[in-house]
């Protein structure tokens, strides 16, 4: 959106505001802004599934991650590897992931917090905002919570539901059910908070060591040695690959051509004979 439309001012703001919305009414609130400032770049949304960039539409748990590309990660780990020999840019792979495992299984070792840095951090937020909320019982398990300036909220303990969606969403506590923990005399919020988010499942991830591969003249060779030779490829051209082999995504639809003289998919206006019928025919032909 910033290269797309960067003539249009706050564009990437409102395309984020509308991207990260967990309830539909506030999506559709936010796209109504970006139509103001441009219909085309709409108009360019409304052509993507909302199901591959829109929380509020996405069926599954995002886990509050937006971004799915690891492709672009990997391409900025292995700038300068990728010139390398393929045995010595899988070391450099295998190496930085030792390092990694290492680093980070001594930083989770070092956490005495239930949750993660991250999920403590966003629970305290949370129970800060929560402050000058009220909370009005319904049942044992559902709960009206009025904010100083939020619309109502209704939620649902049995079943992990908020009607404002970050707590089915993100699948942590919202500020509404810290506002309810602390209306139950509460010490913590950890029930409602998924076990994903937890330092024991954090420790789980890093427990393991990557180990080395160690000097080569002591590695063990198997007695059947096959020989691969490197695949034949033909001269390939200095552009960027064709996408038109691309595997389609979860309920893309693949795109057909269609004619601009008769309107009809599947072919060209080149290769078009079918006949015209009206005025300005023959100039067509």
């Amino acid at each position: 959106m910033r290269s797309r439309y960067k003539q249009t001012k706050h564009i990437e703001g409102l395309f984020w505001r509308a991207a990260k919305a967990y309830r539909i009414e506030d999506f559709q609130e936010a796209l109504r802004m970006i139509r103001a400032e441009n219909p085309t770049a709409t108009a360019y949304l409304e052509g993507i599934d909302y199901q591959h960039w829109a929380r509020a539409y996405f069926p599954g748990i995002r886990y509050n991650i937006m971004t799915t590309n690891i492709a672009e990660s990997f391409n900025a780990l292995a700038r300068q590897a990728r010139k390398l020999p393929v045995m010595m840019l899988l070391e450099f792979l295998r190496s930085t992931l030792q390092k990694w495992f290492y680093t980070r299984r001594n930083m989770t070792d070092a956490c005495t917090h239930f949750l993660t840095p991250w999920a403590e951090e966003k629970m305290a937020s949370h129970i800060l905002k929560s402050a000058n909320m009220s909370v009005k019982p319904i049942t044992i398990d559902r709960y009206e919570v009025h904010g100083p300036s939020k619309p109502v909220a209704i939620v649902d303990l049995a079943k992990k539901e908020c009607t404002c969606r970050k707590f089915q969403l993100s699948q942590i506590a919202c500020t509404h059910v810290a506002a309810i923990a602390r209306f139950q005399n509460l010490s913590h919020c950890y029930p409602c908070v998924n076990k994903d988010y937890s330092t024991e499942y954090w420790q789980a991830v890093y427990r393991e060591s990557v180990e080395p591969l160690g000097d080569p003249s002591e590695w063990v060779q198997s007695e059947e040695i096959r020989i691969v030779h490197p695949p034949q490829m033909g001269h390939r051209r200095s552009s960027r690959p064709s996408e038109h082999n691309r595997r389609l995504l979860q309920g893309e639809e693949t795109r057909q051509v269609e004619c601009s003289r008769c309107h009809e998919k599947g072919h060209t206006r080149l290769v078009c004979t079918n006949p015209l019928s009206g005025v300005g025919s023959a100039r067509e032909v």
